[in-house]
């Protein structure tokens, strides 16, 4: 009977404590990465948003200015399934720019921007900065969460 109480207690394996000492803590652990996900998912929206924003603001300056005796404008390429981007260009308009002073910036897949100004391009003249059509610029996550820029008819950009 000795014999067999020594042998057991060094048996090789986990115990039930251990076991549930181990899934305890990766329960905490996945419990404390959901909300860091959800962080990341606003943190890609706000920095998508004010980039975005940043963008159309220095269209706007630019023409205001006449940086380049030039209209300057953003045009927004929204293509599903690939990378958006938003284009900053100098000229009347995106199909007749001079894509030399081209300042283009893409977006993860997991963002995805639609807009309802017209042609997805909005110009804005030389030295009154009025834009050539307003509207609205959508950003939407995959994951969930959407943010909403405005371009108003006076040029005035707005960011709910």
């Amino acid at each position: 009977m000795a014999l067999l109480k020594r042998n057991f207690f060094f048996c090789k394996g986990f115990t039930t404590v251990e076991l549930l000492l181990v899934l305890g803590i990766v329960v905490l652990l996945a419990a404390g990465a959901v909300p860091l996900m959800r962080l990341q998912t606003s943190s890609r929206l706000n920095d998508a948003s004010s980039e975005i924003v940043q963008l159309i603001r220095m269209a706007r300056v630019r023409a205001r200015s006449g940086l380049g005796d030039a209209d300057h404008g953003v045009f927004f390429n929204a293509n599903p399934g690939v990378s958006d981007t938003v284009i900053l260009y100098r000229g009347p308009s995106y199909a007749s720019r001079i894509s030399a002073f081209d300042r283009m910036v893409s977006f993860s897949d997991s963002l995805e921007i639609s807009t309802t100004i017209e042609m997805n391009d909005t110009n804005f003249s030389k030295g009154t900065g009025v834009p050539s059509s307003a509207g609205d610029v959508l950003i939407s996550h995959s994951v969930g969460g959407t943010r909403t820029i405005t371009v108003n008819e006076a040029g005035m950009v707005e960011e709910r």
